[in-house]
C-alpha cells in the first residue's frame, strides 16, 4: 500500500531556502505550498484549513518594506516565526506546526513554542527527518483508525445476526 500523498505548508522568506527544503519534502511524495509572504500563508490556511497535513515556519523571517521593496541600506524588521505559529495554530489547532531555525545558536524556548502551537522546534537540517517521522506517526494513526472502522463494522453485523437469532447478549 503507497503513502497517501500529504500536503504541506512551508514559509521561509529566503526563496532558495524554501525551494531546497520543497526539493528535499517533493521527494518523500509531499506536495509542498510555498507562499511568498506571511499573509499569504495565512490566507492559504484560512482558506483551507483542513487542506495541509502539517507547516514548517522558519523561525526568523523578515518582513517585506512597503511595496515589498526594500530601499537601499535599509533593514527589514526581523519577526519570530512564534507570532505566526500562534496566529496558525488558532485557525487550526489540529495540524502540526514545526518551527525550524537555520540561525546556528538561536535562542528559542521549546516550552513557550509548544505553548503557542508549535508541533516541534527543530533545526532545519533536521527537518526532513522529523517529516518522515510525522508522516510515519499519521499513517499509523490512519491504519488504527481504519482497522477500528472495520472492527465496529464487524460488530454492528455479528450484533444484528444475533438479533435475528432472537437471542441477546
Amino acid at each position: 500500500m503507497s503513502d497517501p500523498e500529504r500536503r504541506a505548508l512551508l514559509y521561509d522568506d529566503m526563496p532558495y531556502r524554501a525551494e531546497q527544503l520543497a526539493r528535499e519534502l517533493k521527494q518523500e511524495g509531499i506536495d509542498v505550498v510555498i507562499p511568498s509572504s506571511r499573509q499569504e500563508a495565512l490566507d492559504r490556511l484560512r482558506a483551507q484549513p483542513d487542506g495541509f497535513d502539517f507547516i514548517l515556519i522558519d523561525h526568523h523571517f523578515s518582513e517585506p518594506s512597503k511595496g515589498n521593496v526594500r530601499e537601499r541600506g535599509s533593514r527589514r524588521p526581523i519577526v519570530s516565526g512564534l507570532d505566526l505559529v500562534e496566529e496558525m495554530s488558532k485557525i487550526n489547532p489540529t495540524v502540526p506546526i514545526i518551527l525550524y531555525t537555520t540561525v546556528a545558536g538561536a535562542r528559542i524556548d521549546p516550552a513557550e513554542a509548544v505553548a503557542r502551537g508549535a508541533y516541534r522546534v527543530v533545526a532545519h537540517d533536521n527537518v526532513p527527518h522529523l517529516v518522515r517521522y510525522l508522516i510515519q506517526q499519521m499513517n499509523d494513526l490512519e491504519d488504527i483508525a481504519r482497522r477500528l472502522s472495520e472492527i465496529q463494522d464487524s460488530r454492528r453485523i455479528m450484533e444484528s445476526m444475533i438479533a435475528g437469532l432472537g437471542v441477546g447478549l
